[in-house]
C-alpha cells in the first residue's frame, strides 16, 4: 500500500469527507480512499446487499481463519465503527 498526505485542503472540502464519513460510519481517511475511487471509477469488490457482505466475510473467514470466527469478525467491524 502507498500513502498520500493532502496540504492545503480547503475547509469546505475537509467538512464535506467529515460529514460524508460521520454519515458512512467511516473514519476519514476510509472515507476519502472511497470518494477517490469513485471519483476515479476504480472497481473494488462491493457486495449490493448486506446478505452479499456477510456471505463474503464468511467466505474469507474459512480461508482466513480468526480466532472466534465470523463473531470475532463482525465485534471488529462494530468496534471500528464505534471509533
Amino acid at each position: 500500500m502507498f500513502t498520500i498526505q493532502l496540504r492545503n485542503l480547503p475547509v469546505e472540502t475537509y467538512m464535506a469527507i467529515k460529514a460524508a464519513a460521520k454519515v458512512s460510519k467511516r473514519s476519514m481517511t476510509r472515507e476519502a480512499l472511497v470518494l477517490i475511487e469513485k471519483g476515479l471509477e476504480i472497481s473494488n469488490y462491493k457486495p449490493q446487499t448486506k446478505a452479499e457482505a456477510f456471505a463474503r466475510l464468511k467466505e474469507l473467514s474459512v480461508e482466513n481463519p480468526v480466532e472466534g470466527g465470523l463473531k470475532q469478525i463482525l465485534n471488529y467491524i462494530q468496534e471500528d465503527r464505534a471509533r
